[in-house]
């Protein structure tokens, strides 16, 4: 082990800069002992600073190039871009994992609560980590478009730093979701015949899924609601995406639309207005679902796919966009029996 304040990675911590040693022989503060314990012959050494935000959480120390050859300023520049990404990424992946843990301590705290109480707890808290989270976002997309402007094309990092806008963007997507989770907001309110956002959608995802068979079912006379039509899109992707993953060999997903008028007595247990309301029903002939299963789809985080293949946010989010519409989602379903 390297004392802390030993060697060029010491410097780095110390002094929170990038460092650039050309020739280890011609530097002091390289650590000698390290070769002697690996039997490493160190030529040359880049190390770069680890920080999400102010804070330093470590250090990116790269030695020896594979053709031989001394690490330049370039090499600097790039293992810079990498450890800021790289930082960010790390501080990103606290901070999801961190309001994972909490909103899930949270959830089994909230058991005793009504539904809606429980939802409106989780979203406070979600609120602010997703602001902050979007945050981090930004300051990569920022620097990276200033860095983007400087470069033409041809450059040798101008795929790197389109790679780094795309992970930006796919950050974004995420904090997209989970601020719908927590009912953060509708941005263009607008009369909206929901029959033809219906059809729109499902006419944008059914070339993408041949294996699916889409039939509709439309009321005429659809009243018209005032909705974000752009949530409402995502709402219905995510479902119809969800629909498709439980039919693995293909099948049939039905699209209804109904008006319906709930009363006193029906809205009692659900926490929203009695009235008129426009029904949107997604139905398919897949596996369906358990139980246990059924009950905390809605739950953030929540999913039955394998690691790596699902964020547990899209159902999440459905349920808050149609709450913050003043809304209603429910879900039916049997194993073997489709949802």
């Amino acid at each position: 082990r390297i004392p802390a304040s030993e060697g060029i990675a010491g410097w780095v911590v110390e002094h929170g800069q990038p460092v650039l040693v050309p020739d280890v022989k011609k530097d002091e503060r390289f650590y000698k002992e390290v070769d002697k314990v690996s039997r490493f012959k160190t030529k040359s050494i880049v190390c770069v600073p680890l920080k999400a935000k102010t804070k330093l959480i470590g250090v990116l120390e790269l030695m020896n190039k594979v053709d031989g050859t001394a690490f330049t300023e370039e090499d600097v520049v790039l293992m810079s871009i990498f450890a800021y990404q790289a930082a960010m990424a790390i501080e990103n992946a606290r901070l999801y994992s961190e309001l994972k843990e909490r909103l899930e301590g949270e959830i089994q705290l909230q058991k005793k609560l009504s539904e809606s109480d429980k939802f409106r707890a989780l979203g406070l808290m979600a609120s602010g980590v997703a602001h902050d989270f979007n945050n981090l976002l930004m300051g990569i997309q920022g620097n990276t478009s200033l860095m983007l402007l400087d470069i033409d094309s041809s450059h040798p990092h101008h795929e790197r730093l389109k790679n780094i806008e795309q992970s930006v963007q796919t950050g974004a997507e995420l904090t997209r979701q989970l601020l719908g989770f927590t009912r953060g907001g509708k941005y263009e309110i607008k009369p909206t015949d929901l029959m033809e956002l219906m059809e729109k959608t499902s006419r944008m995802f059914a070339p993408t899924k041949k294996e699916i068979r889409i039939f509709t079912k439309y009321q005429k006379g659809i009243w018209s609601v005032k909705v974000d039509q752009a949530q409402i899109e995502q709402v219905l992707l995510n479902l119809y995406v969800n629909a498709w993953q439980a039919m693995p060999s293909g099948g049939d997903l039905y699209l209804q639309t109904q008006n319906v008028t709930l009363d006193k007595e029906f809205v009692r247990a659900i926490d929203i207005k009695p009235g008129k309301y426009v029904k949107m029903s997604v139905i398919d002939n897949g596996v369906g679902m358990d139980e246990t299963t059924r009950k905390r789809i809605f739950d953030p985080f929540f999913t039955t796919k394998e690691m790596g293949r699902g964020t547990g946010l899209g159902l999440a989010s459905a349920y808050g966009i149609i709450k913050n519409h003043g809304g209603y989602i429910n879900v039916s379903s049997e194993k073997g029996e489709g949802t």
